[in-house]
């Protein structure tokens, strides 16, 4: 039986620069959705995308992450 198998590597990069408003979650909260819980989420996105593919599984693996926040006159 013949088989395809192969590796597809991605760097996704993502620049965030949000203008703050009132209704926004707390910084804090942003900061961790960002740092631990987008690259789950990246995840779950491409393998949705991807489902029911034999043969194929998705990795995500996150290099870094952070975010901080700036007075909006810098």
């Amino acid at each position: 039986m013949k088989r395809y198998e192969g590796r597809y590597v991605a760097q996704v990069i993502i620049d965030f620069d949000i203008p703050v408003t009132d209704s926004m979650l707390p910084f804090e909260k942003v900061k961790h959705n960002i740092q631990k819980e987008l690259t789950g989420q990246l995840r779950e996105l491409i393998c949705n995308e991807v489902r029911g593919e034999n043969g194929m599984r998705v990795e995500v693996i996150q290099q870094y992450a952070d975010l901080v926040e700036v007075d909006a006159d810098e």
